[in-house]
């Protein structure tokens, strides 16, 4: 017991004035230093590598013939696959009649519908379903 009490009048005191103060310099300097090698890290080994691989795509891309892929495949609504426009006439959806108004040609009239939803049909007119 006598040991205990020699033990315990022999720690110092601890610093308790300014120990706030201390601790946040410490690990705001540790926190900046962390996030600035996380920042360099996510630009060298994700960015940098995200734009080489752009770069590399394309160098080869030739957008016209990607474009003619995706139009053969029937991807797009506005241009019809060249196998199928070569086969079908073209008609104009909307006529101008002499005096300036527009007029839907006479074949438009009982024209079916493209799709079976919502949307336009080949006439250029506005259709509901199941009306």
């Amino acid at each position: 017991m006598v040991q205990d009490l020699a033990m315990a009048t022999a720690l110092p005191r601890p610093k308790m004035r300014g120990l706030l103060q201390t601790h946040l310099k410490k690990h705001f300097m540790i926190g900046a230093v962390i996030s600035v090698i996380g920042a360099a890290a996510v630009k060298f080994f994700l960015l940098d590598v995200r734009k080489q691989k752009y770069v590399d795509f394309y160098k080869s891309y030739d957008a016209q013939k990607d474009f003619e892929r995706m139009r053969e495949l029937g991807v797009f609504q506005s241009v019809r696959p060249l196998s199928e426009a070569a086969e079908e006439e073209w008609v104009p959806a909307v006529h101008l009649s002499p005096s300036g108004g527009s007029s839907a040609p006479p074949d438009c009239i009982d024209a079916p519908p493209l799709d079976s939803g919502w949307g336009r049909n080949r006439c250029g007119g506005r259709r509901n379903r199941g009306a």
